[in-house]
């Protein structure tokens, strides 16, 4: 970026700063407070400070100042952000002078979409580093002076640090983020106020980047004339590209693992997609000119950019996407594949006018990219991977089965690079990701596209690395912790949370049978909410970018917490840390291995969290399996990918499939997937809140009556509508009251227990009390059952 972008890009990261401080400080000026404390915080850039003192309307028209002032641009981008003309926004920015609010609390995006109508909001808080969640609430925030200066404290001392290059624009976006978060853009407690001020300063920022490089495309040098006294054009004219990348292939790529270390392996093949995917973000933001501010969502194999729309940018999409093209054919051939579509858009696109043009924008994008990836490669390209292929044919790698790039040991270069870096990934301690020019040596290292290479470091050795000359130092990004220096990308939102490294471990942290438990789940008619789940009157470019950033922290960082800190237990033991893995956790989907009771407790957590965080607008649906502890991954990822299917064909969604049991060498029932498939409130509070409570209250306590006994009841539940099954499911609970001793306490639990399961099972005219039944005994079998039974 040149220094004139990087002024704009500043002055629209700074331009609403006032808010924050026309709260704390009611009856001056936002403008005016913005200008005082970017001046105080050591920036005397002219630049910049104009485009805080004039960012009103009716203060910048009468200003004398050149007419290719960026005070124009930056002031017209936060327009398209508010959705309002420049004369409206300043009209409003007046109004406010008389009242007399001492705080706005941050509303939450979650109380309009869906057909939602809530007035939830947020207590103001700093992001904590530990993922806590600061759920929206009903209650009335209390304004906390302590809260506000540490707010601004830290944003002062902060902004002191930071030169005014390019290289550190992504450090005061994190530092942004973690500050301003649950800060409210706006300043008068009438308006919506659900978009944070770190969601309007980061687009402000975006739009006007875009919008200095369209202008210089176009030689216009007059920014007052096109943007103010030509508005009305200027709205209407495509200044944007919404650019759009996905990888495909992901799922098929995870899985071929070594079955030695699996585990290992499937976390570090995964954390190098979210890594890879992060990077050809910044590698294309820089073959264009511009900074992570652009950048509307990533995750899960999938992102947004922003671009501006000028030839010179569209011409470098190409070369960009066929030098990546390229690299993925000589590396990976055809397992991976990176989609990219894009269409232009005007500022009225953005703000979705007319009605109904801003879902359509996100419809031909999503076109766009369908149409690239049912052509993907020329016949010249596949004539090249068929030559390839045929170069060596007497070996392949043992674990991904490619022929080329083998080493002595029959494994690729890039399986073996994934089995050495597992290690560094999970190593807590290596809080950085590190993007490098040359191969380090020393360490382990994994290829990137563009001729890059990442590897894992401690803070000491990154500092160490950037000022070292030489090093081949490129960028480096900080995991779930805020940390700023040059060519610092971003603070990457991490679902890196491990209690054990391998499948063995886990299954033996298992209470009952020692079986691993597998989750698969992902958010329901997400695509559906992301496009078209605002009002036509409330669907803006912030609003998106604040509602994907919400789901990303959820999926991505506030993850981390929910298993550290697990709620539900299936035994009723006390709240404790998750034994499991994330293997991966995107934008939207999540894959958890561990030990099979708690991956069911923390399934419910999420479930209930994910209807907290979003207020019952977003809910998912899950698939979990358990299988012995060397059962092969793929079979693992199918099996669990049916039950999570089953899942999405109930009604409305929102709902588990749990295990069938068609691994169990004791019982092979046959059961169609689907069979155990329950809405999350039917699972927690029936099943395991009514049939396990009661079977569990009545066989636990006696080893007497023994496990028999519980097969015995499963399998005549199981064929109730067989007369002879019922007749010996009357003379099984007979016999229990029989052999029943102490007769004062235990007569009782039999007759509360009896009674119960009478009701049940003659009071269920569609099998559902059998069915819950049955997947209460499958889970007290499997707390209770030992492992040589």
């Amino acid at each position: 970026m040149n220094t004139r972008q990087i002024e704009v890009v500043l002055g629209g990261l700074f331009h609403d700063i006032g808010n924050i401080l026309y709260t704390h400080n009611v009856g001056i000026s936002n403008c005016e407070e913005g200008y005082r404390f970017i001046k105080d915080a050591g920036i005397d850039n002219e630049s910049i400070l104009e485009q805080l003192k004039f960012q009103q309307y009716n203060i910048l028209k009468e200003a004398n100042i050149p007419e290719d002032s960026l005070a124009y641009i930056t002031c017209w981008a936060n327009s398209i952000v508010s959705r309002r003309s420049p004369e409206e926004h300043s009209k409003i920015t007046e109004e406010k002078k008389n009242i007399s609010n001492k705080a706005v609390p941050l509303k939450s995006v979650f109380n309009i979409i869906n057909g939602n109508d809530e007035r939830k909001v947020y207590e103001l808080e700093q992001v904590k580093e530990n993922g806590e969640i600061n759920f929206p609430v009903d209650n009335a925030i209390n304004y906390s002076e302590e809260k506000y200066e540490s707010i601004i404290n830290n944003l002062k001392s902060g902004i002191k640090k930071f030169e005014l290059t390019g290289e550190y624009i992504n450090s005061l976006l994190s530092l942004f983020e973690g500050e301003l978060t649950y800060v409210s853009s706006a300043s008068d407690i009438n308006q919506l106020a659900d978009i944070s001020l770190y969601d309007q300063m980061k687009i402000t920022a975006a739009i006007g980047s875009c919008v200095y490089q369209y202008l210089e495309s176009k030689e216009i040098k007059s920014y007052k004339k096109a943007l103010m006294e030509d508005s009305n054009k200027a709205y209407n004219e495509d200044y944007f590209l919404m650019f759009s990348m996905d990888i495909s292939g992901i799922q098929s790529f995870i899985y071929k693992v070594d079955s030695s270390e699996a585990l290992k392996s499937l976390r570090s093949k995964s954390f190098y997609l979210e890594i890879m995917l992060e990077h050809i973000i910044d590698e294309l933001l820089e073959a264009v000119n511009l900074s992570r501010t652009n950048l509307i969502y990533s995750g899960g194999g999938h992102a947004y950019i922003l671009l501006p729309n000028t030839d010179e940018v569209i011409e470098n999409i190409k070369i960009f996407k066929a030098e990546l093209k390229k690299w993925f054919i000589d590396n990976y051939g055809i397992d991976l594949y990176v989609a990219m579509g894009y269409k232009a858009c005007s500022a009225n696109t953005l703000k979705n006018y007319p009605k109904g043009s801003y879902e359509n924008l996100f419809k031909e994008v999503s076109k766009a990219l369908s149409n690239e990836k049912i052509s993907r490669y020329s016949a010249n390209e596949i004539r090249h991977m068929n030559s390839f292929r045929n170069e060596e044919s007497t070996r392949e790698c043992k674990v991904c089965g490619r022929v080329d790039h083998l080493t002595a040991e029959d494994i690729c270069e890039y399986c073996d690079s994934f089995k050495r870096i597992s290690r560094d990934i999970l190593n807590k301690s290596f809080g950085f990701v590190t993007v490098t020019n040359e191969k380090d040596k020393e360490k382990n290292c994994i290829k990137l596209p563009f001729d890059k290479y990442m590897l894992m470091e401690d803070e000491e050795s990154l500092k160490n690395r950037i000022s070292t000359s030489g090093s081949g130092y490129v960028r480096s990004y900080s995991k779930n912790k805020m940390y700023t220096g040059v060519n610092v990308a971003t603070r990457l939102w991490v679902g890196d949370y491990s209690s054990e490294s391998s499948f063995e471990e886990l299954a033996k942290a298992s209470n009952g049978i020692k079986k691993l438990g597998v989750l698969r789940a992902d958010v329901d008619n997400l695509g559906k909410a992301f496009i078209s789940g605002f009002k036509p009157e409330h669907t803006s470019l912030s609003r998106t970018a604040s509602f994907s950033r919400k789901l990303s922290m959820f999926f991505k960082f506030h993850i981390n917490n929910i298993l550290e800190n697990g709620e539900y237990m299936i035994d009723g033991s006390m709240p404790a840390k998750r034994n499991a893995t994330i293997v991966y956790s995107g934008g939207d989907d999540v894959f958890i291995v561990g030990a099979w009771d708690d991956v069911i407790g923390l399934a419910i957590d999420l479930s209930d969290s994910l209807k907290k965080y979003s207020q019952g607008t977003l809910t998912i649906s899950a698939g979990i399996g358990i299988f012995p502890k060397k059962f092969p991954v793929k079979a693992i990822a199918r099996e669990t990918g049916l039950l999570e299917e089953a899942s999405k064909r109930v009604q409305d969604k929102n709902a588990v499939t749990l295990f069938e049991d068609i691994y169990d060498q004791d019982y092979k029932h046959g059961f169609d997937c689907g069979e155990q498939t329950y809405k999350w409130d039917v699972f927690k509070s029936r099943v395991m809140g009514e049939k396990y409570v009661l079977i569990d209250s009545f066989f636990s306590d006696d080893d007497e009556k023994g496990m028999a006994a519980i097969y015995k009841l499963l399998r005549y539940i199981r064929n109730l509508d067989d007369k002879i099954n019922l007749a010996r499911l009357a003379y099984l609970l007979g016999r229990m009251q029989a052999n029943i001793k102490d007769a004062d306490e235990n007569e009782e639990k039999y007759k509360v227990f009896s009674k119960q399961l009478y009701e049940w099972i003659s009071n269920d005219p569609k099998g559902e009390n059998r069915r819950e039944l049955i997947t209460a005994i499958y889970i007290y079998v499997y707390l209770h059952r030992k492992d040589e039974e």
